[in-house]
């Protein structure tokens, strides 16, 4: 595709990009509760509210705020009742200010800052206040039992003995807890009493008075929990029913749906593991290349900390930013290092980009066309998922549910980068786990179109979204349609497009959000994630539009392990060449000799070997047979053996007799090959006609000959050296030559050193004494059979050890 239509076709998609973001500016406000939420006060006035009711416990030069705004699970699936009861009460009780306090001087506590799940361990703690306030500035809960009994220790375990054991005190304790109501704007006449709770606690006595409230169809409950001398532990207003609450009860298929997605989930785990050890196994995969990224999610992970806990100890700061961000680093290390070989064999172009800015090259045309399609993908997704739900709740009346949960922090430092960095984290991961390896895995198995589909249906499952349908079909459909074009983008384009997709689609959620929310706090966090996205899109189209096309110059990178892996596929493929090659100068026949029955074999102990067999025709009466073993092994043996084939085929044109014929092999060898090497080898003649045997050995093993299962075998040997040792002249005074006069069911075995040498688990000798034993065990079987039961007891004598020599024989039977 030339420039101009690159430019043209991304200018469309900048154009239908805007319409699609028309669209989710209108729809998602209309169908998400924060921008409906109607705010009487703000984070800071909702923050002074929860320090009046402190009491100067804590004074505010050593306190520290961690303020959140939450909004319940019951809100999303009742919207039409809980707006109801907004009107009712006046305030909104299902959403509300999360005030936490704590004191500076406090330390155990900043361990639990970072972390939504800790509620519990903070109450352990000594100084932790909690208040929850309605965006109407509605007190909804306090909570000061464990900081306030700690803080009154001494009072309380001064009082009177009386007041202990006063049990009479519940008029009193109701009218102290009334008081406390019309404090915090409570109208106490609509309020009808029921009772009170007394509990002896280490400390003091503590009265649980309980009121409840009805409205219309709706009855709420007010607990206000005191100590006998009337000191605020908590207060907890309850929804106890609703006008037209209906009870779900458990949704089968919302477990079965829960499941599955928690199954892939798993899967994926145990995806990381197996290629984690085969890629290991294959040295495939390498550390080293996940260095850069890793930098990266180091920094993200440490200044995203560091925004977190800006506000703690110093110590502390250090502590949990090193801690945080080196444990998911190493976790992101072994990930990258997994899903980076999975890509690179699966496909040629996922990692073009992300190899680029590795290499420090951010400033190219494919850097910024993958920002440009990044950011059409997450608006075009975000657009898809959004009007399903508008539809599905504002033509079919449907209920909501949490996904990621509706909870917003605001204790950072700097929320707009905290938010950004966080969600380059989570891309970056999704990218990494769900689409780089779960997808790369699936084309491994499965065709590019049946890839999309099944990569499209299965993460769906888990497709993050901040509300979900309460119909699972309506939320499998909602989520399918951004998983489905995640999952295409990918296999059209690459791994650095799906990422800046997936950055833009939850951004830009969270910028229309913020910034349709009647409060300042959430406006300006909206305004800079606009901000965000808006110098992403200006750095992608400038770079595009202005950037001359340079991508002749962009080389594809390969990573060392890479050029090892292919490198050692091209031996392994030069080898099998090698290896068809060399089976190719083996007979590919044992010739038919009247008279006698003949059988051989060769098996090399790696991809081709230096043992060598061969028949050569004389005349019609006398075959040449010939068994040699090249010095080493391998490729270089190989190429020794063949050239040894060579010099035979010449000289049995000359020559007559095996010593001849060997030591004119010898003479050419000698002359011609570097000193060190030397080929151990039997030649002889087989003539049918008068049923002998005439041969040399040249430094090789014994010759075996059988005459029947009853009488001991005769090891022929004699002298010579191995070809290639010595000059002819020296060669020739050391070589013999021997006749065998074979009779009927004479045997006679040549083999190479594989077979006596053969080693078992604990480096045994086979032994030409047990070779022996064998073949005159079965000495009434055809020579094909004798081989084949030898070959059945090496493997057996080895088991699963590999043979470290090659294996050649050929077994003469003479059968009349």
């Amino acid at each position: 595709m030339t420039l101009n239509k690159t430019v043209i076709r991304v200018s469309a998609q900048i154009v239908l990009a805007v319409l699609a973001f028309l669209l989710i500016l209108k729809i998602l406000p209309a169908i998400h509760p924060l921008p409906q939420t109607h705010f009487e006060i703000t984070q800071l006035d909702a923050e002074d509210r929860a320090t009046e009711f402190l009491k100067n416990e804590i004074p505010l030069n050593k306190l520290k705020i961690k303020s959140r705004f939450k909004i319940t699970q019951e809100y999303l699936q009742q919207p039409d009742n809980a707006e109801l009861m907004g009107k009712d009460l006046g305030f909104q009780p299902y959403k509300y200010w999360e005030i936490e306090m704590y004191s500076r001087e406090m330390k155990t506590s900043d361990l639990f800052l970072g972390s939504d799940e800790d509620e519990s361990a903070r109450r352990y703690t000594e100084k932790w206040y909690k208040i929850n306030l309605s965006p109407e500035g509605q007190v909804l809960k306090i909570d000061f039992e464990t900081a306030r009994l700690k803080f009154y220790e001494d009072s309380l375990k001064n009082l009177p003995q009386s007041i202990l054991n006063d049990r009479g005190k519940e008029e009193s304790m109701r009218q102290t807890a009334l008081i406390f109501l019309q404090e915090i704007g409570k109208d106490t006449s609509k309020l009808e009493y029921q009772g009170s709770e007394l509990n002896q606690d280490s400390l003091a006595l503590i009265y649980n008075t309980k009121f409840t409230q009805k409205i219309n169809q709706s009855s709420y409950q007010h607990q206000v929990k005191l100590t006998s001398s009337g000191i605020l532990l908590v207060y907890d207003f309850k929804i106890t029913s609703a006008a037209s609450k209906e009870e779900t009860g458990q949704n089968v298929w919302l477990v079965i749906y829960e499941i599955t997605a928690g199954l892939i989930y798993l899967v994926l785990v145990v995806l990381i593991i197996v290629f984690l050890i085969y890629f290991a196994r294959k040295e495939s995969i390498s550390f080293k290349i996940g260095f850069p990224f890793v930098f990266i999610i180091f920094f993200l992970t440490a200044v995203g900390s560091l925004f977190e806990l800006w506000h703690t100890s110093l110590a502390l700061i250090l502590l949990g930013v090193l801690f945080t961000s080196l444990l998911y680093s190493i976790g992101m290390l072994i990930l990258y290092s997994v899903c980076d070989p999975m890509a690179r064999q699966q496909w040629r172009d996922k990692l073009v980009v992300t190899d680029l800015i590795r290499k420090g090259s951010l400033f190219n045309r494919l850097t910024a066309l993958g920002i440009l399609r990044g950011i059409f993908l997450g608006v075009l997704s975000l657009a898809g998922y959004a009007a399903i739900i508008f539809i599905y709740r504002r033509y079919f009346n449907g209920n909501l549910r949490p996904g990621d949960g509706l909870e917003y922090s605001f204790t950072v430092i700097l929320p707009v980068l905290a938010i950004v960095f966080s969600l380059l984290k989570k891309a970056i991961f999704n990218e990494l786990y769900f689409r780089l390896l779960g997808i790369s895995f699936l084309r491994r198995k499965f065709s590019r179109n049946l890839t999309w589909i099944l990569g499209s249906l299965l993460l769906t499952y888990i497709f993050s979204v901040e509300l979900k349908a309460e119909n699972l079909l309506v939320h499998y459909i909602s989520a399918f349609i951004p998983a489905s074009l995640f999952v295409g983008f990918f296999i059209r384009y690459d791994v650095f497009t799906t990422l800046i997709g997936y950055f833009t689609y939850y951004l830009l959620e969270k910028a229309v959000i913020f910034s349709t929310t009647p409060e300042q706090v959430f406006n300006e966090i909206g305004t800079g994630s606009y901000v965000s996205l808006a110098i992403l899109l200006i750095f992608g189209t400038t770079t595009l539009y202005f950037k001359r096309n340079d991508s002749d110059k962009i080389q594809e990178y390969i990573p060392d392990y890479m050029r090892t892996l292919q490198e050692r596929e091209r031996l392994l493929r030069e080898l099998e060449i090698a290896r068809s090659v060399q089976l190719k100068f083996l007979p590919n026949y044992t010739p038919q000799i009247p008279n006698f029955e003949i059988a051989a074999f060769c098996q090399p102990a790696w991809e081709v070997g230096g043992d060598y067999y061969d028949f050569f025709k004389l005349d019609n009466n006398r075959w040449g047979i010939a068994i040699g073993d090249v010095s080493n092994k391998g490729v270089s043996a190989a190429f020794y053996m063949t050239m040894v084939k060579g010099f035979l085929k010449a000289t049995t044109k000359h020559h007559n007799k095996p010593k001849d014929i060997l030591v004119e092999s010898n003479t050419l060898f000698y002359e011609n090959v570097e000193r060190g090497h030397f080929i151990s080898m039997i030649f002889g003649i087989l003539d049918h006609q008068k049923s002998e045997f005439i041969f040399s050995r040249a430094g090789h093993n014994p010759l075996l000959l059988l005459v029947d299962a009853a009488t001991e075998g005769r090891w022929l040997t004699p002298e010579g050296m191995g070809i290639g040792l010595a000059p002819s002249e020296v060669f020739r005074s050391t070589i013999g030559e021997q006749t065998i006069q074979f009779r009927a069911g004479d045997t006679l075995v040549l083999y190479t050193d594989g077979y006596p040498e053969a080693m078992n688990v604990r480096s045994e000798e086979f032994g030409e004494k047990n070779l022996e034993n064998l073949i005159k065990e079965h000495i009434h079987r055809s020579p094909r059979e004798i081989i084949s039961m030898l070959e059945e007891k090496i493997k057996e004598w080895e088991g699963n050890q590999t043979s470290l020599d090659d294996r050649t024989i050929i077994v003469i039977k003479h059968i009349s």
